[in-house]
């Protein structure tokens, strides 16, 4: 009787471990909804955990990493540039706390700007990408990405040229 119950706690602990009974589904979800939620739509920032940092794989010259507020403020101003965003999973795999998200993704340009580059304002593009998430107690703690800017800025008609 002793094995079976010892079997069964290690069943639960290893099912634990592993991301079972909801936990990497739960995880996967969390993920999926910060791109649909936080940064297109400002909404459900309860996501993003305090101690936050966001590591962008396309970062600003002397930037390696964000904190929450800075992270949060850069996703409003995507959700104030880009209109219509639609994404679609392309991929989504999650083991443990991680989530590794493959996405392709359909906005228009509202600005005639965009990372300090003259753009044409209201020009639709797609592009694809790829997000890691490192989900702690249903909060994401840390996020690294990277983007197909070589994709979607000619897209959006930017030469190169410094914003007026």
């Amino acid at each position: 009787m002793k094995i079976f119950k010892l079997a069964g706690v290690l069943t639960v602990a290893a099912a634990a471990m592993l991301g079972a009974c909801g936990g990497v589904e739960d995880n996967k979800s969390i993920a999926m909804r910060v791109s649909e939620e936080v940064v297109f739509q400002g909404k459900s920032q309860e996501l993003i955990a305090d101690n936050f940092t966001y590591y962008p794989g396309s970062p600003p010259p002397g930037a390696t990493q964000f904190n929450r507020k800075d992270t949060l403020a850069q996703w409003a101003g995507i959700a104030a540039t880009f209109k219509d965003a639609k994404i679609t999973w392309l991929h989504v795999n999650a083991e443990g706390e991680f989530v590794n998200l493959h996405y392709s993704l359909t906005a228009t340009l509202v600005p005639s700007c965009i990372f300090g580059l003259a753009a044409v304002s209201g020009k639709t593009a797609t592009w694809k990408g790829y997000v890691t998430r490192q989900i702690q107690n249903g909060q994401v703690v840390n996020e690294w990405d990277l983007v197909d800017l070589n994709g979607m800025l000619p897209q959006f008609g930017v030469t190169g040229a410094p914003c007026k």
